[in-house]
Protein backbone atom coordinates (compact mmCIF):
# COMPACT_ATOMS: atom_id res chain seq x y z
CA UNK A 1 0.00 0.00 0.00
CA UNK A 2 1.24 3.38 -0.90
CA UNK A 3 1.95 6.12 1.69
CA UNK A 4 -0.76 8.36 0.35
CA UNK A 5 -3.30 5.38 -0.02
CA UNK A 6 -2.52 4.49 3.61
CA UNK A 7 -3.02 8.14 4.95
CA UNK A 8 -6.58 8.60 2.74
CA UNK A 9 -7.48 5.02 4.44
CA UNK A 10 -6.51 6.31 7.88
CA UNK A 11 -7.84 9.65 7.79
CA UNK A 12 -11.25 8.32 6.27
CA UNK A 13 -11.67 5.76 8.73
CA UNK A 14 -10.94 7.98 11.85
CA UNK A 15 -12.68 11.40 10.35
CA UNK A 16 -15.84 9.73 8.50
CA UNK A 17 -16.26 6.44 10.06
CA UNK A 18 -15.55 7.91 13.81
CA UNK A 19 -13.19 5.04 14.21
CA UNK A 20 -10.78 5.75 17.23
CA UNK A 21 -7.06 5.49 16.89
CA UNK A 22 -6.65 2.28 18.37
CA UNK A 23 -9.44 0.36 16.26
CA UNK A 24 -7.93 1.54 13.19
CA UNK A 25 -4.42 0.67 14.07
CA UNK A 26 -5.79 -2.77 14.97
CA UNK A 27 -7.62 -3.17 11.57
CA UNK A 28 -4.90 -2.28 9.65
CA UNK A 29 -2.36 -4.14 11.68
CA UNK A 30 -0.19 -0.46 12.58
CA UNK A 31 0.65 0.90 15.78
CA UNK A 32 -1.41 3.05 17.57
CA UNK A 33 1.67 5.31 17.48
CA UNK A 34 1.65 5.32 13.26
CA UNK A 35 -1.60 5.84 13.04
CA UNK A 36 -1.43 9.11 14.97
CA UNK A 37 1.03 10.16 13.03
CA UNK A 38 -0.65 9.12 9.79
CA UNK A 39 -3.39 11.50 10.95
CA UNK A 40 -0.98 14.58 12.19
CA UNK A 41 0.45 14.38 8.62
CA UNK A 42 -3.30 14.44 7.13
CA UNK A 43 -4.34 17.63 8.66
Amino acid sequence: MTDGLLLYQVASLYYQEDLSQAEIAAKLSLSRATVSRLLKRAR
